[in-house]
């Protein structure tokens, strides 16, 4: 025999030995007690969070947008800036005039909803910032609008507050930092 056929007769003797050795062990069938594909595909479904910090901030904050007297710059939702010691959740907000009433009526609003919200609990470590604007024709003014005024909100204030009994000016008062100026910060 020579060496090619030689050669093409061992390749075709291992094929056949791998397809008999596949078949025998798939042919095998596994414990009762043995984890599927199914199962551990809902395990892992149910270990992992169901929805994402910003798209529940999103939902959260568009079923307030409706209440607030100001609108949502760029939309519902927060920027999320995690930094070396907290994670802060900035939320912009554009007032039609400077009013420290609709500022503390937003904030409210802002900060009820995420830190009350069904879809994400916010932990430990992470604070809330709502950020007010006004229309500005200054060229110096960012492209937001005149920054007026701020509240800020962290983790352990907020899971002291009682919601139901704050009014917004109450809850301005106890948040953690809040700064107002009509003429601008």
């Amino acid at each position: 025999m020579s060496r090619a056929l030689w050669f093409a007769f061992l390749a075709l003797c291992c094929l056949c030995l791998s397809l008999t050795a596949c078949a025998a062990s798939t042919a095998r069938e596994a414990p009762a007690d043995a984890p599927t594909i199914a199962s551990t595909q809902q395990a892992a479904v149910a270990a992992t969070p169901t929805i994402a910090a910003d798209a529940a901030f999103r939902d959260e904050l568009a079923a307030v947008s409706g209440n607030l007297r100001g609108q949502f710059i760029g939309g519902p939702g927060g920027e999320i800036d995690p930094l070396a010691d907290v994670t802060i959740v900035y939320v912009f907000v554009q007032l039609a005039s400077p009013s420290l009433a609709d500022a503390q009526w937003d904030a409210y609003a802002i900060q009820r909803a995420l830190w009350t919200g069904q879809e994400y609990t916010i932990p430990a470590g992470w604070e809330v910032s709502a950020q007010f604007y006004v229309p500005s024709t200054d060229p110096n003014a960012s492209s937001m609008g005149r920054y007026i005024g701020v509240a800020n909100l962290h983790t352990a204030s907020a899971r002291q507050f009682d919601w139901d009994q704050l009014t917004p000016q109450q809850a301005w008062a106890r948040y953690d930092g809040v700064e107002y100026s009509a003429a601008g910060l």
